[in-house]
């Protein structure tokens, strides 16, 4: 596999099919503020992954795109609602086809990514596989959170809560009323 740096940039649009039959492997940083979907999920927009971008063809000569990705992102704990690092790495492969006929006929175990006359935006695909590895509810270590965790029982937990008080029946009164009313008749 023949690798081409072109600058410290990770290019966004490229020809994909082009790329696959040169086999290129590319390298370098994407800024997290340009991945501007991310901006419902993280806090804070700096910072930069280091991504590398190989375009290969498999024996069957279908085309290929391997994605692995390292960084930190700034994700907001749902429990304090402050933001914590969560440190991503992400490697995965994608299968690239020409259109959404072919993309129907792929196994189910391996993720299509439909090209656009060739060209593919390695920022969208990249963004979309980080969605699919962030954790569905992000929060803090307990320990390192400042919010609440009182919803939180450990195993055997809930057996050993404060028993609510006992709340007076407001059907007492009449309870004992038909029980007086009761005993009454029978004199």
């Amino acid at each position: 596999m023949s690798k081409e740096q072109l600058s410290r940039h990770l290019p966004d649009v490229v020809d994909a099919r082009k790329m696959a039959d040169h086999e290129v492997s590319l390298e370098g940083i994407v800024p997290v503020e340009k991945l501007v979907r991310l901006d419902s999920v993280t806090t804070e927009q700096g910072g930069f992954l280091q991504v590398t971008a190989s375009f290969w063809k498999d024996p069957s000569r279908y085309r290929w795109l391997t994605l692995q990705a390292s960084g930190r992102l700034v994700l907001e704990c749902q429990r304090c609602l402050h933001g914590y690092d969560y440190p991503l790495s992400l490697d995965c492969s994608v299968m690239l086809v020409g259109n959404d006929d072919i993309a129907k006929q792929v196994p189910r175990s391996v993720e299509p990514v439909v090209l656009d006359e060739d060209k593919l935006s390695i920022w969208e695909v990249l963004v979309d596989e980080i969605l699919l590895v962030l954790p569905q509810v992000s929060e803090h270590a307990p320990d390192e959170c400042s919010g609440s965790s009182s919803y939180v029982l450990g195993p055997g937990e809930a057996d050993h809560q404060e028993e609510a008080p006992a709340v007076e029946n407001p059907f007492s009164v009449l309870a004992q009323l038909k029980n007086s009313s009761a005993s009454g008749d029978e004199d």
